[in-house]
């Protein structure tokens, strides 16, 4: 039977709770109050990201089978006070030493010996280690330390900076030929693209070179936490000499006017490279996003997820102020808040009942990785005469993997699979041979799902192409075609519906028939439309499931109808709500307790599934995996399908997560796929992917008892997933 799992988020215990479609939070929480003995009122049940609310199903917040939901215990109330009264005091305790020291540490007003207020001086940013332009604002004093709160020009914002980090502003600019080696200079570098325009760093330099016609420095960069870097640096730019701080007793009226800002600021890397910062170019990147203007700078407001500007007056509906929200978004990443299930909120109300639906709508639980999505032949694993309780069961098991749709195919190659339910009068079943109708010409629109008449006429294209190029002859989509040799066509697997109603239909569900191949495709009128029609012939060397072997086949292979996961038990408790939400349980009807004294009587009869000489000695020669075959061998008397399903849940490659192809049994006793295994290794990590013991001398050596034994265990299969 299925379940889900619940897993404590602290001491990692893990329970199995039975799971169906209409499991309710509250019966989750029941099941951990037992199991894990966690009150409810105490439990918080997170799936995906989202806390199950009780009045509602699991399915409500898509859970799956074998998934795993997340308990976190609450805290007792008593203890949640205690810490929160706790957690206060000594937040309070903290502000008030943070004040003590703040009054303990009062700023003083300073003078300098070598500055005043209103310098233009040159200002090291600590963190990159470049300079840039800036005029002194206010000179304070902080213990014995003086600190100078400074202007960056460049972007009109303060800092409060350390005398070490300023000095006089750069005025001279030094010619090439009067530089000297172990000089220090200050020069634009940019350490990302040596090509462009950086920011200016202290050089000192070790080597003049002169090369056709230019000047290289070879030096050392100073540039971020006082580190420095050994560069080339070919002379493009202005290079200025480091000036030396002056006494204020000792400045000349010259040095006063030097020590004055002009409002010119140095060459520095564009912060926009779309607009180069050009003022009058329009830029959507540092300007408006609508407009692209950046006049207005005030009224320019920033998302906070897109980080995109927008004029209040150009958005829709425009702004009259700036919103007082802490954070702000533009029309495009703003979430609709009606649409957003806040904590403790309930889920939006669904208007269909639940469990009216039946099993049409379910998606798949799981996908087919055996063969690849186009792939052309028999499934690996999947027996003629298999058969399914639901269209969607024969999807997850990659047979046909439309849900819906009759054909599945590509128009550019061929057609895979199809299901022949009789939705057209004209065609006729004989088993090995019968007339398929082609898809389209039929309006399905809105709630006409089931309309049968058609209304315009087929079109050669798509899935009906799809199946005439299935046929071994040219297209010809005026008349049709005939194989000229039928046996040489695409092979296609046909799966019948118990809806065709035919003799060679089952009785109920759905039934994998082989393979056929189209012996010819035509045309015909049908309601005064035309319509494709292709006539397939079965050549499947597999007995048929209708025919006298082939039922003696199905019965030695005990395959069984197969139904979804937790779908039995459902259907014996069924579970209703009436419209005030009261629950309640119901019987089957007497005709289904009659079944289940049916199933006690079949369990007493013996049925079971023989292995063939050859494999039984492919398993008895793999030595290594001797554990592994025994759990196998053990579900034997289930049929091949419970056989089928144990090996594949056994001797699935941990990295790829399919059947095992050209398996590599390590050391240590794990199986994995020999390509899997190599890129595994090509980060030089020789290690198990499972247990990570140490396989630096594996030799690669495919098992080849193993190799062959799941071979003929699913035939076919190439490991294409």
């Amino acid at each position: 039977m299925s379940s889900i799992k619940v897993r404590h988020a602290y001491t990692k215990k893990e329970i199995s709770v039975t799971f169906s479609n209409l499991i309710t939070v509250e019966d989750v929480k029941h099941e951990v109050e037992k199991q894990l003995h966690v009150k409810k009122d105490l439990q918080r049940l997170i799936y995906c990201g989202k806390e199950l609310e009780d009045g509602y199903h699991l399915y409500d917040y898509n859970a799956c089978f074998d998934h795993v939901i997340l308990l976190i215990e609450k805290p007792a109330v008593d203890n949640v006070e205690n810490k929160v009264t706790s957690a206060n005091e000594e937040s309070t305790k903290k502000e008030k030493n943070c004040e003590q020291e703040e009054d303990a540490e009062e700023l003083e007003k300073a003078e300098s010996l070598y500055y005043k207020i209103g310098d233009a001086v040159d200002c090291k940013e600590e963190r990159t280690g470049a300079w840039f332009e800036a005029i002194i604002k206010y000179i304070y004093k902080k213990g014995d330390e003086v600190f100078y709160k400074i202007l960056w020009e460049s972007d009109n914002s303060y800092d409060n900076v350390s005398e070490a980090y300023i000095r006089p502003r750069a005025r001279r600019s030094v010619p090439v030929d009067e530089l000297s080696v172990g000089q220090k200079v200050m020069i634009n570098y940019n350490t990302d693209d040596y090509k462009i325009t950086g920011w200016w760093y202290d050089y000192t330099i070790a080597d003049i070179m002169k090369k056709r016609g230019r000047y290289e420095l070879v030096g050392q960069l100073h540039y971020e936490n006082d580190s420095e870097l050994c560069i080339r640096k070919t002379v493009r730019e202005e290079i200025y000499a480091i000036e030396a701080p002056k006494l204020l007793t000792e400045r000349t009226a010259e040095d006063e006017r030097f020590m004055m800002s002009n409002g010119k600021c140095r060459p520095v890397p564009a912060n926009c490279e779309e607009c180069r910062d050009k003022p009058d170019r329009g830029c959507r990147s540092c300007g408006c996003n609508i407009c692209a203007g950046k006049e207005n700078e005030e009224s320019l407001l920033i998302c906070d997820e897109c980080e995109n500007m927008f004029h209040l007056q150009c958005l829709t509906p425009p702004l009259l102020e700036v919103p007082q929200e802490t954070y702000w978004y533009c029309p495009d990443c703003k979430n609709d808040e009606n649409e957003i299930v806040k904590v403790g909120d309930k889920l939006k109300g669904r208007k269909k009942k639940y469990g009216r639906g039946g099993m049409a709508n379910v998606r798949r639980q799981e996908i087919c990785y055996m063969v690849p999505h186009h792939h052309s032949g028999p499934i690996p694993g999947v027996d003629v005469g298999t058969t399914w309780k639901f269209r969607i069961q024969v999807s997850e098991a990659g047979v046909h993997r439309p849900p819906v749709g009759g054909i599945h195919g590509r128009e550019d190659d061929c057609a895979y699979s199809i299901v022949f339910s009789g939705g057209y009068k004209d065609d006729y079943d004989i088993g090995d041979e019968f007339v398929y109708s082609g898809s389209g010409g039929r309006d399905l629109s809105g709630n006409k799902r089931t309309n049968k008449e058609q209304s315009k006429d087929q079109e050669l294209t798509r899935m009906n192409l799809a199946l005439a190029k299935s046929c071994d002859a040219p297209v010809n989509d005026e008349e049709g075609a005939t194989a000229s040799d039928w046996k040489k066509g695409k092979e296609i697997r046909v799966v019948r519906n118990y809806k065709l109603k035919s003799k060679y239909a089952p009785e109920e569900g759905n039934r994998y028939d082989g393979i056929y191949k189209v012996v010819r495709y035509y045309p015909v009128q049908e309601s005064g439309f035309r319509v494709w029609k292709y006539v397939l012939r079965r050549d499947d060397p597999i007995p048929a499931p209708w025919t006298k072997e082939g039922k003696k086949r199905i019965a030695s292979l005990n395959l069984k109808m197969l139904y979804p996961k937790g779908y039995l038990k459902d259907e014996k408790t069924m579970k209703t709500f009436d419209e005030t939400g009261a629950k309640t349980e119901k019987r089957l009807a007497n005709g289904d307790e009659e079944n289940d004294v049916d199933i006690k009587k079949y369990k007493k009869i013996k049925h079971g599934y023989d292995l063939d000489n050859e494999l039984k000695d492919l398993i008895r020669n793999d030595k290594i995996n001797t554990e592994l075959w025994n759990e196998c061998l053990a579900t034997l008397s289930g049929g091949k399908p419970a056989f089928l399903n144990s090996v594949s849940a056994r001797f699935k490659c941990a990295c790829c997560q399919g059947i095992l192809y050209k398996p590599v049994t390590t050391p240590c006793g794990h199986n994995f796929c020999l390509k899997c295994l190599k890129r595994a290794f090509e980060s030089n990590i020789h290690f198990c992917p499972l247990c990570k013991h140490n396989l630096s001398e594996i030799d690669f050596k495919i098992n080849n008892h193993l190799s062959s034994a799941l071979l003929l265990i699913y035939p076919g299969y190439k490991g294409e997933q």
